[in-house]
């Protein structure tokens, strides 16, 4: 067993701001990048903004004075990378034991590096 933080070096400590609200791009893109914002991802159906641990809370700020209403903010450890996870009887497993880690008293947050396919997440949404 590991000891406290020994998996650490697999992750990177960042902000996370995530807007739902995808015809905001520019204003969300311009205020957060004036605000000290490192990086901006633009999906489908969300926004997400990406901070140092240290600006988050100044770009969260300058974000919401601009009338931008976020659907997630926070600070995550955001895996540097990911593992595609193809097995159903393998995914179960995992899925298992982050339950079971996430139940323990003494635990506050789980991260993972953990990616799923689409056809596993269908398999264990059924």
């Amino acid at each position: 067993m590991g000891t406290a933080g020994s998996v650490a070096y697999l992750f990177t400590k960042r902000g996370e701001i995530t807007f739902e609200d995808v015809s905001l791009e520019d204003k969300i893109m311009d205020v957060a990048l004036e605000a000290g914002a490192e990086d901006i991802e633009v999906g489908e159906d969300e926004i997400l903004v990406i901070t140092t641990p240290e600006t988050f809370g100044d770009v969260q700020d300058a974000l919401t004075a601009a009338g931008l209403k976020s659907d997630n903010a926070e600070v995550v450890m955001s895996p540097s990378t990911k593992a595609l996870i193809s097995d159903v009887d393998q995914a179960k497993l995992i899925v298992k034991m982050i339950d079971m880690f996430e139940d323990l008293d003494d635990v506050q947050n789980v991260y993972t590096n953990v990616e799923f396919t689409d056809e596993v997440l269908a398999e264990l949404d059924a």
